[in-house]
């Protein structure tokens, strides 16, 4: 009987050391013991919506009769489709014919498209755009609403289109944005912010509307 004690002693000394010899591996490699395959590795913060090819760095200068950017900013260039002023340090998205800028700790986003339009009819364009996302179709941002859609003079003729929206992970949003046409294209440029940032809203829209040019 004591030889039957002292070999189950053994045993349960066995698996105690190997158990604790485990965690200790497991935490040497940054585990978390408390979390099977878990890292102590901090979770990234959720990126732009498409992938970030980019950082916007510093630009080319501006012409001395041209009114330069904010501290801040820079001038930035897609060859063959705009010219802008855009913050430095922002990300840069890439999804087919819009281009997006993404404030790297927040939610602001500044988002720039351009593709063929018959006519280029911007205020049709953008009429027709909000009479779907106003029906549910077309892929309508959550929870949209129009707060104002009217003509403006901008590079000959526009639209200024102002709605709002429900971001899951940020909440109220708000979007204000000019469509023109040029050349048979639409361009749409646009300044997305949390709804409550009334004053930041209006610097960005201005930087964007102010440093904005087409490039044929």
């Amino acid at each position: 009987r004591r030889a039957w004690l002292i070999a189950v002693a053994a045993v349960l000394l066995s698996v105690a050391l190997g158990g604790a010899a485990a965690l200790l591996v497991n935490r040497d490699r940054g585990g978390d013991p408390d979390r099977p395959g878990g890292t102590n590795v901090e979770a990234a913060r959720p990126g732009p919506s498409a992938q970030a090819t980019r950082q916007v760095t510093a630009g080319p200068p501006v012409a001395p009769n041209e009114i330069g950017p904010a501290p801040g900013w820079t001038v930035y260039e897609e060859a063959g489709r705009f010219h802008m002023f855009a913050p430095l340090g922002w990300l840069i998205e890439q999804d087919g014919t819009t281009t997006r800028f993404h404030e790297p700790d927040g939610p602001k986003v500044l988002t720039v498209n351009r593709w063929p339009v018959p006519g280029g009819n911007a205020m049709a364009a953008a009429q027709t755009k909000d009479t779907a996302w106003s029906a549910g179709t077309d892929g309508p941002p959550a929870d949209y609403q129009r707060v104002d859609l009217r003509p403006v003079e901008y590079f000959g003729g526009g639209a200024e289109w102002e709605y709002t929206y429900t971001d899951p992970g940020t909440g109220p949003m708000r979007t204000v944005g000019r469509w023109f046409g040029r050349d048979g294209m639409c361009y749409a440029i646009s300044v997305s912010l949390p709804a409550y940032d009334v004053g930041a809203r209006t610097f960005y829209f201005g930087q964007l509307v102010g440093g904005f040019r087409p490039r044929p």
